[in-house]
């Protein structure tokens, strides 16, 4: 008798035999609640048949387009952007396209970010997409200390794909009867946001106890599932060493896409993110994020000062290694929306800074 197999999957992610997991293909994952109210917009997600946020992207590069990947975990991946065209991605690709462009060519920038994704996943995405790209860039240097550190930390191996995904996907956290509650919470939530605003105003009262009757309902389908991993982990080792030793993996690793990207000859560019501790004049609400997740905000602040130690031996290798720690210091208007995101604002000015640098150092983007 044959054995049917069911591909383990999320309404976010899905299993991926080489990366871990991706975002879900093919899907409109809806991230309005991660944007906080003041920012007036919503956040939405269109995936292509790949897991990656990109739309109309065609399956093999024209002659006449020169394509730059993006890489890099949920920052890179723009959660709390309004859509696809405001992520760094979007925003890069317009700015870039208004300027000199190599033989005159059409810039696209594909996002091919991962949720909660860190090294070594951003250098795997290249290995198997670099064949069709003119250029790279990664924004990371945070999920390389926090997560292993702190998310992975004694159950899975450092560089491993973040946990919580990785548990839904494989681990069984979660029973069925919890996974069907929460499909027909989303589907509910979502159904009742596509109805016009008069009719959500008369029905919210209605909506919020069903809301609330389908949360009940959830937690009562708990069932306590310890995740035990089928791979081996590091136990008892210090946090702070668990953040050294993934700053190592993030320079390792950002040496090992420097020499694909030459062997292939891909126009590179690796950035150092920027944390909302570090030099932004930060709003009360951007303070408040801070103080929430004071574990982590720690935690980060060791591992980065690490990442931030290795950029400039990287660079004085001749590594196109830049820090945008200061990207957001002369702001003192929101740009964050929680601990480490940033929505189209935000976007905006890293693009801007990135297409700087792309037309001093990139051939045929110099004015």
């Amino acid at each position: 008798m044959a054995h049917h197999r069911r591909e383990p999957h999320t309404t976010v992610c899905c299993a991926h035999p080489y990366f871990g997991f991706v975002s879900m293909p093919r899907a409109r994952i809806d991230f309005s609640d991660r944007v906080p109210a003041e920012f007036g917009h919503g956040a939405v997600a269109t995936i292509d048949g790949q897991g990656f946020r990109n739309d109309g992207v065609p399956a093999t590069k024209p002659p006449d387009e020169f394509w730059i990947g993006i890489f890099g975990g949920s920052v890179a991946f723009g959660v709390p952007a309004t859509s696809n065209d405001w992520t760094i991605a979007g925003c890069l690709e317009r700015r870039l396209n208004e300027g000199p462009r190599p033989a005159g060519k059409r810039v696209r920038v594909l996002n091919l970010a991962i949720p909660g994704g860190q090294q070594p996943q951003q250098l795997l995405v290249l290995q198997l997409n670099g064949h069709q790209l003119d250029g790279a860039i990664t924004f990371d240097g945070v999920n390389e200390v926090v997560v292993p550190a702190f998310y992975n930390k004694d159950a899975v191996p450092d560089a491993f794909p973040y946990r919580p995904y990785y548990e839904l996907l494989y681990g069984r956290a979660m029973s069925d009867d919890q996974i069907c509650e929460t499909v027909l919470a989303e589907r509910s939530a979502a159904a009742f946001s596509r109805r016009p605003r008069w009719q959500r105003r008369l029905l919210k009262g209605f909506h919020a106890r069903e809301m609330v009757r389908r949360r009940t309902s959830l937690l009562a389908a708990a069932v306590p599932v310890d995740f035990q991993s089928i791979f081996g982990s590091s136990r008892d080792v210090p946090a702070e060493m668990v953040a050294a030793r993934g700053a190592q993996n993030w320079s390792d690793c950002t040496t090992l896409m420097h020499a694909v990207c030459r062997q292939r000859q891909i126009e590179c560019l690796f950035v150092v993110q920027p944390v909302p501790d570090r030099m932004k004049a930060l709003t009360n609400d951007e303070r408040a994020y801070l103080l929430q997740s004071p574990e982590i905000t720690a935690l980060r602040a060791k591992g980065y000062e690490r990442v931030l130690a290795f950029a400039p031996r990287l660079a004085a290798a001749g590594l196109p290694v830049m820090s945008f720690e200061d990207v957001f210091a002369a702001r003192t208007d929101a740009i964050y929306t929680d601990l480490v995101h940033f929505e189209d604002r935000g976007s905006r000015i890293v693009a801007t800074r990135m297409a700087e640098s792309i037309s001093r150092a990139w051939s045929g983007f110099a004015a």
